[in-house]
């Protein structure tokens, strides 16, 4: 099948959970022997990825709000492939170049599917939510499917948007590319990680009143926070006034490289965030074997990625003192957490690369079929 990928995002050093599992849905695509062609913007640390084709547009980071977004130019003519005509177009989140997707399939009479990647909650100010809805009401009723990862999401999209044809299908990650990490064997204090944006969905101040119940029932934990934003000074203050300037370090913006290190070596990743699709970080986590510890929110499929007990540990999001009792049996006796990761490792297979192509390969032939003519 011939599939033309529209991202208006790109992975860098630092990662990007969309661009990164559009790349991964690619590299999925291609191992079963499809025509990919990859469209999205220009990267000055822009690399190849194995028999994919990649088209570079041009690609800007604006303002809107206190909402950072990302706009890419559409393609010129003689960008795509000299006599290439794609299948199947499957664009990621509405946007400008989504746009260009739905008149570039309408004119060569192919579906156009869209993967809904965010919610309207997770713009942070009225301006952002307001263009977010309206771009989102503009592209998604064009599609002919919607996907999103997770399936309160799906929910979401049907009852925000009146949508019929909302599917679920997971993000993906390449569970081979990591098959030499092993089980890191540790003692002592527990090392737990975040890796998060300093921004108000996130919920990053929760990642330290946690701490700081831990501490004041003696249990000894450091977490280590990467990532950076606006509410960094505030978290930072926190740590100060609880006094666990020993117990959470601040590592800042770090590198995918190095935080996929980092997952390898914690104890369990921690995730509190209050609006999230399907983190892109837990799936990465599953690889290592590293269990999460989440935080379960209404407008959040983080929960969904973990077996309680089993690959983790889910606890309320709105009840810090409940959820500081079920953490603490693990973090008292980190070697639960650790006995969790064989566990935790299998479950990643799941989302590897070929299972979920497949899966998104059941949804364009659907929507090609839909789309053929009626005898």
């Amino acid at each position: 099948m011939r599939v033309l990928l529209v991202c208006d995002d790109y992975p860098s050093a630092f990662a990007g959970g969309v661009a990164t599992s559009v790349m991964n849905l690619a590299r999925g695509l291609v191992g079963l022997g499809h025509d990919v062609v990859l469209l999205w913007p220009e990267d000055p640390l822009a690399f190849p990825i194995a028999g994919v084709r990649q088209v570079r547009t041009k690609g800007w980071r604006i303002q809107l709000g206190k909402n950072h977004v990302v706009a890419a130019a559409p393609p010129r003519a003689n960008d795509l492939p000299a006599g290439w005509i794609p299948e199947v177009v499957h664009a990621q989140q509405p946007s400008p170049l989504t746009w260009w997707a739905r008149g570039y399939s309408r004119r060569h009479r192919v579906p156009l599917v869209v993967t809904m990647h965010n919610l309207l909650e997770h713009a942070h100010d009225r301006v952002g939510r307001t263009v977010l809805a309206w771009m989102y009401r503009a592209t998604l009723r064009g599609a002919d499917v919607t996907v999103t990862p997770a399936a309160f999401s799906t929910r979401y999209a049907i009852a925000r948007f009146g949508l019929s044809n909302a599917v679920t299908r997971s993000n993906s990650v390449d569970v081979s590319s990591y098959a030499q990490a092993l089980e890191v064997q540790q003692g002592g204090v527990p090392e737990l990680l975040g890796a998060i944006s300093f921004v108000p969905y996130k919920n990053p101040l929760l990642m330290i009143e946690l701490i700081g119940a831990l501490k004041a029932r003696g249990i000894a934990v450091h977490l280590k926070i990467a990532g950076k934003g606006a509410l960094r000074e505030a978290c930072e203050a926190r740590v100060r006034a609880l006094k666990l300037e020993d117990s959470v370090t601040f590592l800042g913006a770090v590198p995918h490289a190095q935080l996929l290190e980092l997952m390898r070596a914690a104890d369990a990743l921690l995730l509190t965030s209050v609006v999230e699709l399907q983190p892109m970080v837990i799936l990465e986590a599953k690889i290592f074997g590293t269990p999460a510890l989440v935080a379960d929110s209404p407008l959040s499929g983080a929960s969904d990625l973990v077996l309680d007990a089993q690959t983790g540990v889910i606890f309320p999001v709105a009840d810090l003192e409940r959820a500081a009792d079920l953490l603490e049996p693990y973090l008292r006796d980190p070697a639960r957490l650790r006995a969790m990761r064989p566990a935790t490792r299998e479950d990643a297979q799941r989302f590897d690369l070929e299972p979920v192509a497949l899966q998104m390969l059941e949804v364009y032939e659907k929507a090609i079929k839909q789309l053929e003519p009626k005898p």
